[in-house]
């Protein structure tokens, strides 16, 4: 049997059926998508970072506006799992609870992958990553090109999860280097 090439169909089914298993355990935790986002970005930026930049990124990420992105960071903060930090510039901070909340997420998240992926050669997923990172740039640059919003805000690649399997298409940890993160 000839394998599919990869196409839009493809990649939107891919992802898809990882939704539902997100969204699966963000609901055991009261944890929105944005938000899940959110801490990923923070986690992934150090655990502290620059609030315009954080905005930024989630926007880039999830291809939304600066005001559900700052709703997203507003809701963590009113929940303590993110605190501002005082200085010239705003920061924003995983808080102990923030760490807690997103390491649990984290390590549902790579069990599940864990098992779905663990048949899969590591030079296919590999390929599949350069392959997805780079049609991520493209699409990135045709958007910000037609001028649509946050078309060119794209982010370098993310790095693998801790399990050191590729972590999936939508957690929003599309920050450093070495993994695929798709969107």
């Amino acid at each position: 049997m000839t394998s599919p090439l990869l196409n839009p169909q493809i990649v939107g089914q891919a992802e898809n059926a990882h939704l539902p298993v997100l969204a699966r355990i963000l609901a055991r935790t009261g944890t929105t998508r944005h938000q899940w986002v959110a801490l990923t970005l923070t986690a992934a930026g150090g655990g502290a970072v620059d609030r315009d930049r954080l905005v930024a990124r989630i926007t880039g990420t999830l291809k939304i506006d600066a005001a559900a992105a700052t709703a997203a960071i507003a809701e963590l903060t009113t929940r303590r799992l993110l605190a501002e930090l005082p200085g010239e510039t705003p920061r924003i901070e995983l808080t102990d609870a923030g760490q807690a909340r997103h390491r649990a997420i984290r390590l549902a998240v790579d069990e599940v992958i864990g098992r779905v992926y663990r048949d899969i050669p590591a030079d296919d997923l590999a390929t599949a990553g350069r392959v997805l990172t780079l049609i991520t740039a493209r699409l990135n640059a045709e958007t910000a090109d037609a001028g649509q919003p946050n078309g060119g805000q794209q982010a370098p690649p993310a790095p693998q999860s801790h399990s050191g399997l590729p972590s999936p298409p939508w957690d929003g940890d599309d920050v450093g280097g070495g993994g695929r993160r798709m969107r």
